[in-house]
């Protein structure tokens, strides 16, 4: 391993400890395309050095990303109070108004799932439950044959000998 080999891997190697360090603002800019298409050049770069430097820098770029994500949803938990909804009240309970807004999160005022009932029967695209069942019996299995067990499997393998 030549010196400026070394060299990489160690600025790379401190650049990955100081990721959690860095302010949460700094990691708003990997959400532009041309910041994205910048790392995918540097890594790319990184590779004339060496696949050991290409993989190092491959990992940095992944623990900044996945450091952005970890903030992003950490800060939607601290806006978000996660309360038990009772499903079966349509719209009788109101849910808080958030304070807080954010570009990041997209949040649904009063977000209320349909009830609703469902057949499991089978159907068709239209649905139109057009199915007629089979007239077969309720144990209509035809037992197939297999390879022999046994001593005489063994003859029908091939000898390795």
């Amino acid at each position: 391993m030549n010196q400026d080999t070394l060299l990489l891997l160690s600025v790379l190697f401190l650049a990955f400890i100081a990721i959690p360090f860095v302010p949460h603002e700094s990691f708003m800019v990997l959400d532009y395309a041309f910041i994205r298409i910048l790392l995918l050049g540097i890594l790319l770069y990184s590779l004339r050095y060496g696949p050991l430097v290409g993989v190092a820098t491959f990992m940095l770029i992944a623990a900044l990303l996945l450091e952005r994500n970890y903030r992003i949803m950490s800060f939607s938990k601290l806006l978000f109070r996660f309360k038990p909804r009772n499903l079966f009240t349509c719209g009788e309970v109101e849910d808080e108004v958030m304070d807080v807004h954010s570009e990041e999160i997209q949040y649904v005022d009063n977000e209320i799932p349909v009830v609703d009932k469902s057949d499991f029967a089978p159907k068709d695209f239209s649905g139109e439950n057009d199915f007629e069942p089979l007239n077969l019996p309720e144990n209509h299995k035809v037992v197939m044959q297999s390879a022999p067990l046994g001593e005489v499997a063994g003859a029908v393998l091939p000898s390795l000998e």
